[in-house]
């Protein structure tokens, strides 16, 4: 399901522009009138700003997950803590772990 999100939107562009196009076919709309007068200047650098920010999120997204991969899986206790839940209150491995039985002979 990791992609469905980038398929649905380029779906949802595909359908929008090919549902634009007949107007400008059957002659309701001509292609030049169609046309935006945006320069081609501003177009390209919209295009490189758009680049240059992604490649910089994507940049970080990296650094961030290669420290996480290398840090490694942080060590998991041999017991269960408690967790607030009645479920849980009542296993006996989580009534006798050693925080619960230190936390019990100062109280």
């Amino acid at each position: 399901m990791t992609p469905s999100g980038i398929i649905a939107t380029l779906a949802g562009w595909y359908v929008a522009e090919t549902g634009r196009q007949p107007w400008v076919i059957y002659g309701i709309l001509r292609t030049v009138d169609a046309v935006s007068p945006v320069p081609s200047q501003a177009l390209l650098s919209t295009l490189i700003a758009f680049v240059c920010v992604y490649a910089v999120f994507l940049t970080a997204f990296l650094i961030f997950t290669f420290r996480i991969i290398r840090r490694g899986p942080v060590e998991a206790p041999p017991y269960a803590e408690a967790s607030g839940s009645i479920k849980n209150a009542f296993r006996p491995h989580v009534l006798d772990s050693p925080k619960r039985l230190a936390d019990s002979q100062f109280s």
